[in-house]
């Protein structure tokens, strides 16, 4: 059972010395590219990125709609505000 444990514990050292070293190669590569390319360029990517991380919080919204509406109705029976 230590011995589990121990091998458990070692292998997430290693996992995150991994993601530690990943992380600082890329902050390397993108100081190295922010020096590289100019403002305009960086602003409009970085809006691109904002703007495709939020499509599947939009899509979650528009398809959770139903559900939070339901639920707060239940709620709101609960607490007895009924409006």
């Amino acid at each position: 059972m230590m011995e589990e444990l121990h091998d458990q514990v070692a292998e997430m050292k290693i996992f995150y010395l991994h993601l530690f070293i990943f992380q600082i190669y890329n902050l390397c590569i993108f100081i190295v590219l922010g020096c590289m390319i100019n403002l305009d360029s960086v602003l409009k990517i970085s809006d691109a990125i904002i703007f495709i991380v939020a499509i599947p919080n939009i899509i979650g919204l528009y398809l959770l709609a139903p559900l939070v509406k339901k639920e707060l109705k239940e709620y709101k029976e609960q607490i007895g505000d009924i409006s």
